[in-house]
């Protein structure tokens, strides 16, 4: 373990060169690095990379923010820039 915390930040397409940083702290199980994701789009339909996303989500050291600019309506509820929602 090189890093304690590793804390990201992206926006859009910038998620993939993310990715390989996350892949390779995953993929070695002797690596404890906790890894904090906050990615942000314009809508949740514009979140690239979902199922990797998903995956990730099931390791113990990873956890991800997203940060919506735009209105997105989830469940007849309007959610916006700022408002927390956990899926």
């Amino acid at each position: 373990m090189q890093y304690k915390k590793l804390i990201l930040l992206a926006a859009g397409t910038g998620i993939a060169p993310m990715s390989q940083i996350i892949q390779g702290i995953l993929g070695n199980e002797e690596d404890d690095t906790m890894i904090q994701l906050l990615y942000a789009c314009r809508s949740y339909d514009e979140i690239l990379m979902k199922s990797e996303l998903n995956e990730w989500s099931s390791f113990w050291n990873f956890s991800a923010t997203f940060v919506l600019s735009q209105v997105w309506i989830w469940k007849k509820k309007k959610l916006q820039f700022l408002d927390y929602l956990n899926v």
